[in-house]
């Protein structure tokens, strides 16, 4: 059996990191991956989330007044929103363009619209033709990078080079 043909099982936390001349395709690539710190992060958050929020649910559902099970309701669906939202958060890039998510916003955007890649407080800024910054999340200080200098090191030096005149499609 071919080894190259079945990822691994935690390819969707930790994907093979493409090297630096290699075209990555369509599919969005998080960077820098997560780190330890923001995984055990997450972790705990889901542990928390996913013990309290049954119980609360539960509880609000036992007492004869109709309006705090709909409170807890909708607290519930809110930090379950929150959660997800914190999981997929990051900066994530193609050959075409990137992808920004923060927690309450997303920005995307092609690599022709970028005029310049810079750094802006140890984080990576793109620096758009319409005068429109974009502040990634690649950067040192971050918690995917804390403990990590060369991942973020790494990271950079990826989103620059898709940026470079190499990797610009103008399709």
């Amino acid at each position: 059996m071919n080894d190259q043909s079945r990822p691994g099982i935690f390819r969707a936390i930790w994907p093979p990191e493409p090297t630096s001349n290699a075209p990555i395709g369509n599919r969005l690539h998080r960077l820098p991956s997560r780190g330890p710190a923001h995984l055990l992060l997450l972790l705990a958050a889901t542990g928390l989330v996913l013990t309290l929020l049954p119980a609360a649910v539960l509880a609000a559902m036992s007492l004869r007044a109709p309006l705090p099970a709909i409170v807890t309701g909708l607290v519930a669906a809110a930090m379950l929103t929150l959660l997800l939202r914190a999981w997929v958060r990051g900066t994530y890039v193609n050959d075409q363009g990137y992808l920004v998510r923060r927690m309450l916003a997303s920005q995307r955007g092609r690599w022709v619209d970028v005029r310049a890649v810079t750094r802006e407080r140890g984080r990576l800024v793109l620096l758009r033709a319409d005068n429109r910054n974009v502040t990634t999340q690649v950067g040192t200080g971050t918690l995917d990078t804390l403990l990590r200098a060369e991942a973020a090191d790494m990271a950079m030096l990826r989103l620059q080079d898709l940026w470079a005149a190499g990797r610009i499609s103008t399709s």
